[in-house]
C-alpha cells in the first residue's frame, strides 16, 4: 500500500501537492500488515485498484467526456457494483490473528468529497442490498423524520383537525398510503378509529412525555421499515428527535410548548453543532461512508474513493466575484468596481485556485493513505468550466503544471505508468459490468434474472388484539398491524347507496359519538323541537369542529345532530329506561379496557363460537393459528338500572331495513356479535374484580346497540338491537382465555 502511494505521487514530480514546497518523502513499511494479509485465498491481492470510468462506454471515446454530475453517478454505480462483488462474487480474504476471515461491510469505508455524494452512495449501496452507515454534518432536526414527529405532535395537539389528522397519518412513521387517506371520508369506523388512537396517543404524551409516544410508534412501524435499506437509520432518527423534545420538557410549557420547540430547532437546524448531529448506528457491521475530511486521522481495512478522481477547484471555491455580469434587457452590462487593481484581482483569483488545487491533493493522499490493505481509486474524462480534477493535474501535468489531454486513452496511459511503476501493488481492472453486478429486477420478459421471493409466513403469535383488527383479518391473510396501539371500533360499516350529504360517514358518524359522550342526558329528557336544549349546543358545535367541519359546516350539521341526539337519549330501551333518566353516578362513557389473552387455538374459539351459532361464515382469523397477547377496545356507554350493568354502542350505519329482522342481518353481517361478545367478557370480568357478590344472571343486563338513524321514539324497540350472551358462552370464552386466574381488568 505504502510503494502503490508513493508511486501515485511521484507522478506529480518535485512537489507533488501543488505548493511549490511540499515533497514527498522516502516512506518504509512499517511491518505492521503484511502484503498477504489481503487475499483472494490463494494469492495476496493488490493493494491499488485504478478504475478508469470513461473506458467502457460507446459514448466515451477518445477525447469525448462526461459531465461531472454523469461521472459521479457512474461513480457510484462502479463502486456499489464493486463493493456488491467483493461481498457475494469475489470475496477477498483479509488475516484477523492465526486466520483469514472473509471481507464483511464493516471491514469496508467510501470516502466522499460532499454530503451529496455520500447519500448518493448510500443510496446506489441500498440497491443492491447493503446497508451502509454516513457519517456526515447533518443535523437530525433538518431531517425528513424530525419534520414528520413535529407533524405528530401538531395533531395531537388539536385531535379532530382533519388536515393534521391526514398529514400524520401520511408520514413514514404511521405510514397510512393515499387510498386509505382518502377512504376516511366515507368510512366512519376507521376514521373513528384514528380518531381513538390519536386519543390514546395524546393522553400518553401528556402522562409520559412524546418520547413514550414515538418509541411505541417505532415498535410498531418496525416490521414495515425494516424492510427499507435505510429503515434502522429511520428508526434511529424518529427515538433521536423523541429524545430531545423529551429532554426540552422540563425547561417549556406543556405540550405545545414541547411542538413549538420542535418547530424552532427544525427551522435553525445545524448541521455544526455537534449536539444535533445525527448519531452513528450502534452496528459496526455496515459499510462506512464519510467524508474525506472526516476521515482524517482514521484507518480502514479496504478503502473506496470513487469522487477523489473527480473534484475540481469549482466544488470548493468561495464563489465571490469582484467582477459581476448583469443583464438589462437585452445588453449585457459589465460593472466595475471602482478602485480595483485587475491585475491585482486576476493574481488573487489564481493564488486561490492554486491552493484549492493544493487542498484536494492533500485530502486525496489523505484517502488513500486511511488503508490498511487496499484502496480503489476512480478516475474519468469530465467537462469542467475551466479547472481539471486534482487527480488529472498529478498523473497528467504536475511536472511541468500544465494538463495534458485527459480522455479515456490518456487516462488508460496514465494508469499504466503507475502500473509500470509499481507492478507488485498497482492493478488496472477493467469498467465494471454496472448491468451483470447490478440487483437483478423482477422481470417478466427480456434480459434479467427475477429477485426470489420470500414464501415461508412468520408466525406472529403475540399481538395486541382488538375486534376491528380480528374482524379485518379474513382466512388467509396476514395479520394486519393497524391496532396495534389499542384504537378499535367497528370495521367498514353497512351502507345505501353514496350520498354526496357532508352529514352521512365517517366524520359526521364521528361527530355523533363525540357528541354523545360530553352532552348533560338530563338536559334532553322529553327534548322536542329543532334547537338543541339550552345549554347545549356548544357540546354539538365543538363535536362537529372536532371532526373537521367548519363555519357553514358546522351551521348546517346543527339540527341532524341534534335531531339524532335528541332520539337516542329519549329512545325507550327494553328494561322500560331512558339514557335521559339515568343518573350521571350510574353511567360511564368511553370505558376502555385491556386483558390478557392466554395463549388458545383459533380453532378452538371459533368452534365454540359455532357451537352457539355465532359467526358462522368465520373459520378462522387471518393466518394465525392461536390467540394471544392483550385484548383491547373501549365501550361507548355502561350503565346501571335494577342493579344491572348494560353495554350500549351508538351505531350510525344508514341501513335500508331497521326491523328487527333488519338489525340481526346488519349484526352478523358486521359481526358485531364478536364485537359484544368481547365487550361482555370485558365487563364480566370487571364486575366479578369489583363485587364480591358478582353474579352473571343477576348483574349483567345484555347489550343494547342503538343504530342512531333508526330510533323511533312513538316505537318502543324500534332501531335497538338487544343481545344477552348465555352464561356458559361467557364463561367458556373465559376458562379459554384467562391466563390462570389472574385477570384483574
Amino acid at each position: 500500500m505504502i510503494e502503490a502511494v508513493a508511486a501515485v505521487f511521484a507522478q506529480g514530480g518535485e512537489h507533488p501537492f501543488a505548493d511549490g514546497e511540499t515533497r514527498y518523502p522516502h516512506v518504509l513499511a512499517g511491518g505492521n500488515v503484511a502484503d498477504a494479509d489481503l487475499s483472494d485465498g490463494k494469492r495476496a491481492a493488490p493493494a491499488l485498484h485504478l478504475l478508469n470510468l470513461s473506458r467502457g462506454d460507446t459514448d466515451v471515446a477518445g477525447g469525448t467526456a462526461l459531465k461531472v454530475d454523469a461521472a459521479r453517478v457512474r461513480a457510484a454505480m462502479a463502486a456499489a457494483s464493486e463493493i456488491q462483488a467483493l461481498l457475494n462474487d469475489r470475496p477477498l480474504y483479509v488475516r484477523r490473528g492465526e486466520e483469514s476471515v472473509r471481507v464483511e461491510p464493516g471491514d469496508i469505508a467510501v470516502l466522499v468529497n460532499r454530503n451529496d455524494e455520500a447519500a448518493r452512495m448510500q443510496r446506489e449501496l441500498a440497491l443492491r442490498g447493503i446497508a451502509s452507515v454516513t457519517a456526515l454534518r447533518e443535523s437530525v432536526f433538518g431531517t425528513s423524520e424530525a419534520t414528520e414527529i413535529l407533524r405528530l405532535l401538531e395533531a395531537l395537539l388539536a385531535i379532530g383537525h382533519e388536515s393534521r389528522l391526514r398529514a400524520a397519518l401520511a408520514s413514514v412513521l404511521i405510514g397510512v398510503d393515499a387510498a386509505a387517506i382518502d377512504a376516511l371520508s366515507r368510512d366512519e369506523a376507521m376514521h373513528r378509529e384514528w380518531l381513538d388512537a390519536f386519543q390514546d396517543w395524546r393522553q400518553r404524551w401528556s402522562r409520559f412525555g412524546p418520547l413514550a409516544v414515538v418509541r411505541a410508534l417505532v415498535a410498531r412501524a418496525a416490521p414495515r421499515l425494516l424492510k427499507l435499506a435505510d429503515g434502522e437509520r429511520r428508526l434511529g432518527k424518529y427515538l433521536q428527535v423523541a429524545e430531545d423534545v423529551q429532554a426540552a420538557r422540563a425547561r417549556v410549557l406543556g405540550e405545545a410548548g414541547e411542538a413549538d420547540w420542535l418547530a424552532r430547532q427544525i427551522d435553525e437546524n445545524d448541521g455544526f453543532d455537534e449536539a444535533q448531529q445525527v448519531r452513528l448506528e450502534s452496528d459496526a457491521k455496515r459499510v462506512r461512508i464519510m467524508t474525506l475530511h472526516k476521515a482524517k486521522g482514521l484507518e480502514f481495512d479496504l478503502v473506496f474513493l470513487p469522487f477523489a478522481g473527480l473534484a475540481t477547484a469549482e466544488i470548493w471555491s468561495s464563489g465571490v466575484g469582484l467582477i459581476a455580469d448583469r443583464v438589462d434587457g437585452r445588453r449585457a452590462l459589465r460593472a466595475e468596481i471602482k478602485g480595483i487593481d485587475d491585475a491585482a484581482y486576476e493574481e488573487a483569483k489564481m493564488r486561490e485556485r492554486g491552493e484549492l488545487l493544493s487542498e484536494q491533493l492533500r485530502l486525496l493522499y489523505v484517502g488513500l493513505t486511511r488503508a490498511r490493505h487496499a484502496a480503489w481509486l476512480y478516475a474519468a474524462s469530465v467537462i469542467t468550466r475551466g479547472d481539471k480534477p486534482a487527480l488529472s493535474w498529478l498523473l497528467h501535468g504536475g511536472k511541468d503544471g500544465k494538463i495534458a489531454s485527459t480522455n479515456a486513452d490518456a487516462i488508460d496511459a496514465a494508469f499504466k505508468r503507475l502500473v509500470d511503476a509499481a507492478p507488485r501493488a498497482i492493478v488496472r481492472d477493467p469498467f465494471p459490468d454496472l448491468v451483470t453486478r447490478a440487483l437483478p429486477l423482477p422481470v417478466d420478459d427480456g434480459p434479467g434474472v427475477a429477485m426470489r421471493e420470500a414464501r415461508r409466513v412468520l408466525r406472529r403469535d403475540w399481538w395486541v388484539h382488538s375486534f376491528s383488527q380480528l374482524a379485518r383479518e379474513e382466512p388467509g391473510t396476514e395479520p394486519d398491524a393497524i391496532d396495534a396501539q389499542g384504537a378499535e371500533d367497528e370495521p367498514a360499516e353497512i351502507a345505501l347507496e353514496p350520498t354526496a350529504s357532508p352529514y352521512v360517514g365517517a366524520r359526521f358518524g364521528n361527530a355523533l359519538h363525540a357528541a354523545l359522550e360530553n352532552i348533560d342526558f338530563a338536559r334532553w329528557r322529553d327534548w322536542q323541537g329543532d334547537a338543541p336544549p339550552r345549554g347545549e349546543e356548544d357540546a354539538l358545535r365543538h363535536a362537529l369542529g372536532a371532526n373537521g367541519y367548519v363555519d357553514d359546516g358546522i351551521a348546517g350539521g346543527l339540527a341532524p345532530l341534534t335531531a339524532l341526539v335528541g332520539d337516542t337519549v329519549n329512545a325507550r330501551l327494553p328494561e322500560g329506561v331512558r339514557l335521559a333518566d339515568i343518573a350521571p353516578r350510574d353511567r360511564r362513557a368511553e370505558i376502555e379496557f385491556h386483558f390478557a389473552l392466554h395463549p388458545v387455538s383459533v380453532q378452538q374459539i371459533v368452534g365454540l363460537l359455532h357451537r352457539h351459532d355465532l359467526l358462522r361464515d368465520r373459520d378462522g382469523f387471518g393466518t394465525r393459528e392461536r390467540l394471544e397477547g392483550l385484548m383491547t377496545g373501549r365501550i361507548d356507554l355502561v350503565y346501571l338500572h335494577a342493579d344491572r350493568a348494560y353495554i350500549v354502542d351508538y351505531k350510525s350505519n344508514r341501513l335500508a331495513d331497521y326491523s328487527a329482522d333488519g338489525l340481526a342481518r346488519a349484526v352478523r353481517e358486521s359481526e358485531y356479535d364478536l364485537q359484544y361478545l368481547i365487550y361482555t367478557l370485558a365487563l364480566h370480568r370487571w364486575l366479578r374484580f369489583r363485587r364480591d357478590d358478582y353474579d352473571y344472571d343477576a348483574h349483567f343486563g345484555g347489550v343494547r346497540y342503538l343504530f342512531c338513524r333508526g330510533l323511533d321514539r312513538s316505537r318502543d324497540g324500534a332501531g335497538v338491537f338487544v343481545a344477552r350472551p348465555a352464561r356458559e358462552l361467557i364463561e367458556a370464552l373465559d376458562a379459554l382465555l384467562a391466563p390462570a386466574r389472574r385477570d384483574a381488568a
